[in-house]
């Protein structure tokens, strides 16, 4: 499996349950895939910002997560740290 499909198959599990998510295709790393959606719980909206990496043996989700008003915030922040994680 592609780490396309994997994200894929990540995705049509959200858009089943009603999410509406964001799918960056640009990306220039075939081991790596990036969406990002928003989800409303407990009285607030969050937001997700997903990074798909494929390992040796594995794949690998990695999320971070804030409140959504926050969002701007915090993109920098998440661009900086999803450019530190190592998958082996």
């Amino acid at each position: 499996m592609t780490t396309d499909q994997y994200a894929s198959m990540l995705i049509d599990t959200l858009y089943d349950r009603g999410i509406l998510v964001n799918y960056y295709n640009d990306n220039y790393d075939e081991n790596i895939e990036i969406f990002d959606y928003t989800y409303y719980a407990e009285g607030e909206t969050f937001y997700y910002y997903t990074i798909v990496n494929k390992g040796t043996d594995a794949f690998w989700t990695t999320q971070f997560i804030c409140i959504n008003n926050d969002k701007i915030d915090y993109l920098e922040d998440i661009a900086k740290w999803s450019n530190t994680i190592v998958i082996p």
